[in-house]
C-alpha cells in the first residue's frame, strides 16, 4: 500500500497519505491533524485503547448524528393564506412574477483514502467513486426590489456545518457584496453516508476523519460557491407553483416499536407511522416551462451501506440525477440547464432502501405534472441562533423549562470494566 500510494501521489495532490498497516501507526502518522491524540506521538497507546475508541465513536455517532447541527429556514419562505401574514401564498391563477435563478456545482473531494462521512466507521474509506456530489443553488428575489432575496443551498453531503457555511458566505459577499449574507443564505444538506468526510469543524465528526480535511472542505466551498454564481448569473422573470402528493414505498419507520409507545390518540391523527408526503416548490420561466424543482421529502441518506467505500450521493442524489436526465437527456451530469433539488425533510426515524431515488424521482415527477397552486407574495428571510444547551420555553401548562447540555448515557454498574461499560451504555443506541 506505500508503494501504491508514494506512486498516486502526485496525482492525488491533497489526499490523505496514511498507511494503514495497523491502527496504532495510522494514529501516530496524522500529528497536527488529530490534535487529541497527539500528545501520544511519543508515547505508548495501547492498542485495545485503539480498539475502544473505533467501537466507541462509531456507535455513538450513529446515535447522534440525527442531532447535527442544522440552518434555520425561515417559516415564512412557503406560506398558505390561512397560515402566517406576510409571506409567501399559494393563489390561484399564475402568481407574482419573481426573479429565479437556478445553478448547480461540483463539490467533489478526495475519493481515496478519506473517511467517509455519515456512519463513523475508521474502516469506511474512500476507495473510488459512484457519483460525484454537488450543490443546487436556488434563488427567489422580488424584481421590483432585487434585494429582497432568498439563496437555497442544497448540499449532496452528510450534513451542514457552520464554518463550511461561514466561509461560503464570505466568498459570496466578497463576489456580491451587500447581496448574500448570513440572513438570506441557506446551506442544508441532503444528509448522504456516502459522501467525504472531514469538513466538520466539531470535533466529534473529526475523530472517525482522522482530523479536519481541508481538501475536501475546499471543494464543498468552491463547488457551492460556483453553483450560487451559475444561479446568480441565470437571474430572470419566472413564477413558482406548489404542489404535494404521498408517496408511498419510499420510507419505512426504522422504530416502529418505539412509535408505538406514543398515546394512541396521538397516533390516531395519522395515517402512517412516518411522515410519506413529499412538496415540490416548481420553478417556472415566463413561458411556464420548467427550469427546475425544489422537493422536500423525509427520508435518511442510508441506501448505501456501512460496508460502501465509494463516494456516493445516495438517493437524494439518485433522485436528482434521475430527473435531470430525465429533462436532459443529451447532457453530462451536472452540466444540464434543468436543476432538480431533492432536499432532505422532517427525516426523524424513516429509512430507505435501494430504489428510494427512482420512488422520489417519480413522485416529484408526477406532483410537477400535476395540479398545482401558484405561489405569491413578499420573499423575507429569518436567519435564528439558537443555544439548545439552555434554550428556555414554556410548556402548555405554562411552567418555564429549560434544555441542558448533551450528555452520553449514564453507565448502570460502576463494578464492570470502563470498555464494557462503555460497550453496554451505547448499546441502547
Amino acid at each position: 500500500m506505500a508503494e501504491a500510494t508514494q506512486a498516486a501521489a502526485p496525482l492525488l495532490s491533497g489526499l490523505l497519505q496514511e498507511e494503514a498497516q495497523d491502527k496504532l501507526q495510522l494514529l501516530r502518522q496524522v500529528p497536527g491533524r488529530l490534535q487529541l491524540l497527539s500528545y501520544h506521538t511519543s508515547s505508548s497507546l495501547p492498542l485495545d485503547f485503539v480498539d475502544l475508541l473505533r467501537s466507541f465513536f462509531r456507535t455513538m455517532w450513529n446515535g447522534l448524528l440525527s442531532l447535527a447541527t442544522a440552518f434555520f429556514i425561515s417559516t415564512s419562505l412557503l406560506q398558505t393564506k390561512t397560515g402566517y401574514g406576510g409571506g409567501m401564498q399559494m393563489v390561484a391563477g399564475q402568481g407574482q412574477q419573481y426573479l429565479l435563478g437556478l445553478g448547480t456545482g461540483d463539490i467533489t473531494g478526495p475519493v481515496v483514502e478519506t473517511n467517509l462521512m455519515g456512519y463513523a466507521s475508521l474502516d469506511q474509506v474512500g476507495t473510488g467513486l459512484h457519483m460525484r456530489q454537488r450543490s443546487r443553488a436556488f434563488i427567489v428575489a422580488e424584481p421590483s426590489s432585487p434585494g429582497n432575496r432568498i439563496v437555497f443551498i442544497n448540499a449532496d453531503i452528510g450534513m451542514g456545518d457552520t464554518g463550511v457555511r461561514r466561509t461560503i458566505i464570505s466568498q459570496l459577499s466578497s463576489l456580491y457584496p451587500g447581496v448574500y449574507s448570513k440572513d438570506n443564505v441557506a446551506f442544508v444538506a441532503t444528509h448522504s453516508h456516502a459522501g467525504v468526510g472531514g469538513y466538520v469543524e466539531n470535533l466529534l465528526p473529526q475523530i472517525t476523519s482522522l482530523g479536519y480535511v481541508k481538501e475536501t472542505a475546499d471543494a464543498i466551498v468552491a463547488g457551492t460557491v460556483r453553483a450560487v454564481q451559475r444561479a446568480h448569473g441565470s437571474l430572470a422573470p419566472g413564477r413558482l407553483r406548489l404542489g404535494n402528493a404521498t408517496v408511498l414505498d419510499a420510507n419505512i419507520n426504522r422504530s416502529p416499536t418505539a412509535y408505538l409507545a406514543n398515546p394512541a390518540e396521538e397516533r390516531a391523527k395519522y395515517r402512517y407511522d412516518v411522515d410519506k408526503d413529499m412538496t415540490v416548490l416548481r420553478f417556472d420561466d415566463e413561458s411556464g416551462k420548467a427550469r427546475g424543482l425544489l422537493s422536500f421529502f423525509p427520508v435518511h441518506g442510508t441506501s448505501l451501506y456501512i460496508n460502501n467505500t465509494l463516494v456516493s450521493t445516495d438517493n437524494k442524489g439518485m433522485a436528482a440525477f434521475l430527473y435531470e436526465n430525465s429533462v436532459e437527456p443529451g447532457a453530462m451530469p451536472g452540466n444540464a440547464t434543468f436543476v432538480a433539488g431533492f432536499t432532505q425533510s422532517n427525516v426523524g426515524d424513516t429509512s430507505p432502501n435501494t430504489i428510494i431515488g427512482d420512488a422520489q424521482f417519480r413522485g416529484a415527477q408526477s406532483i410537477m405534472n400535476g395540479p398545482l397552486s401558484a405561489v405569491s407574495g413578499a420573499v423575507r428571510s429569518v436567519h435564528v441562533y439558537v443555544e439548545m444547551a439552555s434554550h428556555g420555553f414554556a410548556l402548555p401548562n405554562g411552567t418555564v423549562v429549560t434544555t441542558c447540555p448533551a450528555a452520553m448515557e449514564t453507565v448502570l454498574a460502576h463494578s464492570i470494566s470502563f470498555r464494557d461499560r462503555i460497550r453496554l451504555s451505547l448499546s441502547t443506541y
